[in-house]
This record gives structure tokens, sequence and C-alpha cells, in this order.
């Protein structure tokens, strides 16, 4: 396996984990009734052989979700069918992602047992940090080769870490570029395939709209400013952690960071970007005064649907090639957050077996359809995407007006094909091509010295130059 190096924050008793949790573990034949793949894509998800005896005793499994689940129906949705198969009932405690992190270290660290599993909110900046406590159980049984298979081949790099996978994946978040179609028309403009044609339509959009209206706006908040700023790095041909270190003082790094200061001293981008995390600039992309927005989930486009200034009035796109000579091999590559579960190895191995039975079932066709078209989230699930038109159709609409209910939220609207999903290609692309990199322990320390030392780049108090000095100074200090 790869995952990274061994750090001197050890992953303490790995063996005996591993010895113990497949005490009950190995009371679940996946392969039975049928094959584990045939299983998992089968139109009602199918139980494995066993389960009743390796979860015999646990009436309930509680984990840290991201969020509240009042913006989570399709997380709601899979929770209510999974009672309905096993009769496990199933807790969700709300955590923003600002907290998630230390929440779940808190647990880990003090052998809380009331929470079965903590939440990786997005396993490449927090995985390791878990991991390194030494206190997940890994589930490297729980992804065989024919299992990963049916999913993104690049997720093969990001379920685990220090040798050992550890991820029960929950929801897959890709970050497209959703824009308005409007606004391109108005300037007789196609969509870009690069940057740099991103910042000429800009610029021609900024001549045409009036003041408080901006061509383009981002994420800049810690942790949602690397959803924007990591795609720039990528459409260069360049991962930001390889070959054992940090690459923020790559010339690559420089063109993305020069680029975000750039369009905000051309007043292509308001200076508030940077205070945004991925609510405030959804929230401003809906009040139809943005032409593209980066860094924001696919399910954020929910809020631009219901609302009346945007409307279907927006698409999606993948993150696009830098330059128009950059090789076409480095359009696409964007970045994915899987909310996933890490399983905490204070607990006993029934609730572990269940943990992985509910893991097993929420990335399933069955539940992934939820996912992709009932919350406007994205997939790993290859076979999914290509066969959408057909699977959107099998939604269980019925279960999503009774989560909608149980959550006091309006039920969404039934929707029975892909065209009635704007953007829908654009995610398609942004989902399958995009890059997967886990980081090594501490990086949350790197993301706050990025953020200030941005703010300051575009106040003009530093150079670019500089600011990355400081953010690969940092990065080389976590490392030592």
């Amino acid at each position: 396996m790869i995952f990274g190096k061994t750090w001197k924050v050890a992953l303490i008793g790995v063996s005996l984990v591993l010895m113990l949790c497949g005490m009950a573990w190995s009371q679940i034949n996946w392969n039975a009734p049928k094959p584990w793949p045939e299983r998992l894509l089968a139109d009602k998800y199918i139980l494995p052989e066993g389960w009743k005896e390796a979860v015999k005793g646990v009436e309930k499994i509680v984990f840290i979700n991201s969020g509240s689940l009042a913006g989570d129906i399709a997380t709601c949705m899979n929770m209510l069918r999974f009672e309905e198969l096993t009769g496990i009932k199933v807790e969700a405690i709300p955590a923003t992602p600002g907290e998630a992190l230390s929440k779940g270290l808190t647990v880990l660290t003090t052998g809380d047992t009331s929470v079965h599993a903590v939440l990786a909110n997005n396993p490449t900046f927090d995985l390791a940090t878990l991991a390194a406590t030494g206190k997940l159980s890994p589930v490297d049984d729980f992804w065989p080769e024919e299992v990963k298979a049916l999913y993104n081949p690049n997720m093969a790099n990001y379920l685990g870490w220090d040798g050992h996978y550890y991820l029960l994946p929950m929801t897959y978040i890709g970050h497209p570029i959703f824009y308005r179609k409007s606004w391109l028309e108005e300037i007789g403009a196609g969509l870009p395939s690069s940057f740099a044609e991103l910042t000429q339509i800009g610029e021609k959009l900024r001549e045409v709209k009036p003041e408080g209206y901006y061509p383009l706006i981002f994420t800049g908040t810690n942790p949602d400013i690397f959803e924007t700023f990591l795609p720039l790095v990528y459409s260069q041909g360049r991962l930001m952690f390889e070959n054992g270190r940090y690459h923020f003082d790559s010339p690559e790094a420089k063109n993305a960071l020069s680029w975000l200061v750039e369009i905000i001293k051309k007043g292509l981008a308001p200076p508030e970007s940077i205070t945004w995390n991925f609510a405030g600039a959804g929230d401003f992309f809906s009040t139809g005064k943005a032409g593209f927005v980066l860094g924001l989930s696919s399910g954020t486009a929910y809020g631009f649907k219901v609302s009346p200034e945007v409307g279907t009035d927006f698409g999606a796109i993948a993150p696009p090639k830098w330059a128009p000579d950059t090789p076409d091999e480095h359009a696409g590559k964007g970045t994915v957050g899987c909310n996933s579960m890490v399983i905490n190895s204070a607990i006993a191995d029934n609730y572990k077996a269940a943990l992985k039975l509910f893991g097993d079932y929420l990335r399933s066709l069955e539940a992934q359809r939820n996912e992709l078209f009932v919350e406007g989230n994205d997939s790993g699930l290859l076979y999914l995407w290509e066969n959408a038109e057909e699977e959107i159709k099998k939604v269980d609409w019925n279960l999503a007006k009774r989560a909608a209910e149980e959550l006091g939220i309006t039920a969404p609207t039934p929707v029975d094909s892909t065209a009635d999903i704007p953007g829908f290609e654009g995610r398609r692309e942004a989902a399958l091509k995009a890059a997967f990199e886990i980081y090594p322990p501490g990086f949350n320390e790197i993301a706050d010295v990025f953020v200030e030392v941005l703010a300051q780049a575009i106040q003009g108090e530093i150079t670019v130059d500089e600011a990355l000095q400081m953010v690969q100074e940092k990065a080389d200090e976590t490392l030592q």
C-alpha cells in the first residue's frame, strides 16, 4: 500500500487492533450471498451473510456528522434505510467543518466509547492527524481490489494513511466551478478552457457589470481556501505534496497565489472573498451578483436553484487547465472532499462490525443514488455516473419525503432526468478527474498561516514570494 511515510507520532497498537477487530468482522462473509461487487451494485442493497451474528447486541451506532442533518437529507435517507434493513438506529452528532477535527481528537484521545465513529471531514487535511493518535481501527479488509475497482481509481491514494485503510466514506463532494449562463451570453463568450481564458472573460464582464457585481468570487477561509487554491496548482501539473515534502515554494504555487491576489487587485473578485467559507460564497452567488464561483461543493447548488435571482441560470465546469499551452491532461483536476467515518478503536468489536456494515451500505448503488440525485452531492461510484439516466429513475422519492418530514424541511422536488439538473455534466467531469491527496499530520497549522499571508499579500504588506516562503517554512516545520 501507499499513503505516505511513517511519522514520529506512531500508530500505537495497530497490530493488536487488527487482531481484535478481526474477531467480530470475520463473522461477516462479505462475498455472500453474492460477491461483494454484486451486492454493492444491486438495485437494492443486499446484506452480507453473518451480519446478524457480528452485530449482536448493537441497538444504535453514533457518529460525528459534517453539519446538521437538516442540510444533509441523503445521509438522513440512508440512516433511515439502514435501520429498516438491520433494526440498528443511527445517530448523527453535528459538527461544523471547523470543529470536526477537534471533536474527533477529543473522542479518540479520551477513550470516549459513546461515540463510535469520528469524522474525517476532508481526509486530505485531517485523516493523517486523526490516524496519528493511534486510536483508529483500520479497515484494510474493507477495500479489496475488486471493491476498489468500482470507484474512482484516484481514490486509492485517499482511503488511508501510514499503510492502512481507515475511511468509511459517507459523502463524495466534488468542487466544480459554477457559472452564470446569462452572463456569458451577455458578452458572447463560451466556456473557458484555461484559467488564463477565465481571467480574460472576467475582464470583459468587469467592463459591463455595475459596481457590486463581480465576475469571480471564491472561498477564502481555512480550510475552504484550498478548494480554490489547489485546483489552480493541479491545473499546472503539480500536486501540493510530493516526494515527502510540500511544494508551496514551487513555480506552480506562485502562479496560483499570484492569480488570486491579482483578480482582487483588478476588481475581478471582491476582497470579501477571503472572509467567505463555502456558505458565504454560496450565499453571495445566490444573490445573482457573481459570474463564476470557485471552491464550492456540488451540493451548494441546491441554494442556487431556490434563489429567485439565479434559479436554473447556472452551469458547472470542471476546473480547466492553467494556460492554452498547458497539456490537456491537466484539465479537470479539482478537489474532492469525502466526508468519512473513521472507527474509534476503543469501542467493542460488534460496534465496529455495525459501523462497517453501515459504511458498506453508504457506498452502495442504492445509497449513492440519494447522494447524487436527491441532495446534489457527487459520487465516486463509476457505475452510477455511467448509468445516471437509468439510475435517476430508481430514486425512492417517498423515502426522501419521509426524511424531509423528519428533518422539518421542504421535501425535494423529484427529478427523473439528468437534463433537469443544472451543470450535471460538468460535475461529472470534475468528480471523475479530481486529484486526491492526503497531507501529513498538522496541516491545519499550515492552513492558518496560508490564510493570514494571503490577506497580507492582497493588502500589499508582503509579496507573493514572501507569503509562500512563510507558508513553506511552516510546512517544513510540521514535517520535522
